[in-house]
């Protein structure tokens, strides 16, 4: 026999169990899915499903951060880099000397603390007046993103870092641009790189300046999302 019509407007209360419920199809509205995965969102494959992707976390993120306060001599991070990502950013923030004319330098080092002079690169420092001011180092201790700073400024870094983890020589390179002011000139940037001439692993990261102290110093690190590599 027919079932009488059901006004759903009237008479009916409670929920109805999960297990009863069916899967939507995208066709009719719905997703096509009955779970999802923490920290993604949905995006279309064809023209009737959707499936989770990744990227809803950004391209950038945080693997490692800390400061330097006043007296301290460097800023370590022992596991900087690691293999999770193939490249990395580091946001150097509010980086101040004590001493007039100090040189800001970086140093990538291996898992076992040993830090090797490996480091070949150049840079320029631009004032806003019209002075050049060229400089850099084959096989040195360090790199240099700026130099000779005024202790009474604050000097900020972007600091790209490529393939740190790569057993490779000459794989491990980096790139710098830098905000800055000369102790006895005035405000301009810095443009630079290199490469790590070392065929072992570089996870260690170390701040620090060749004269004095550091007053204040904010680092963070990021891991750069490589589509297809990740």
């Amino acid at each position: 026999m027919a079932f009488a019509t059901i006004d759903v407007t009237k008479g009916i209360t409670g929920s109805v169990p999960t297990a009863n419920l069916p899967t939507i199809p995208v066709t009719k509205g719905g997703t096509n899915l009955t779970s999802g995965t923490t920290d993604q969102f949905l995006k279309f494959t064809g023209t009737t499903t959707l499936a989770s992707a990744a990227d809803n976390a950004g391209i950038y993120t945080v693997v490692r951060s800390g400061s330097a306060s006043s007296g301290d001599s460097y800023l370590e991070f022992s596991n900087a880099f690691n293999s999770t990502y193939q490249n990395y950013m580091v946001d150097i923030k509010n980086f101040k000397p004590n001493t007039d004319g100090a040189d800001m330098e970086i140093k990538l080092g291996q898992s076992d603390g040993t830090y090797s002079s490996i480091f070949n690169y150049g840079a320029y420092m631009i004032i806003f007046n019209g002075n050049l001011h060229h400089y850099g180092g084959t096989n040195s201790s360090k790199f240099t993103p700026t130099w000779s700073m005024d202790n009474g400024a604050w000097h900020n870094v972007k600091l790209w870092v490529f393939n740190p983890m790569s057993t490779t020589d000459g794989k491990k390179c980096y790139s710098f641009l830098s905000e800055t002011k000369r102790y006895d000139q005035e405000y301009g940037g810095v443009y630079g790189g290199g490469m790590c001439g070392v065929a072992a692993a570089l996870p260690k990261f170390k701040i620090t300046v060749n004269t004095g102290n550091i007053t204040e110093c904010d680092v963070t690190i990021y891991g750069i999302t490589n589509p297809g590599t990740v």
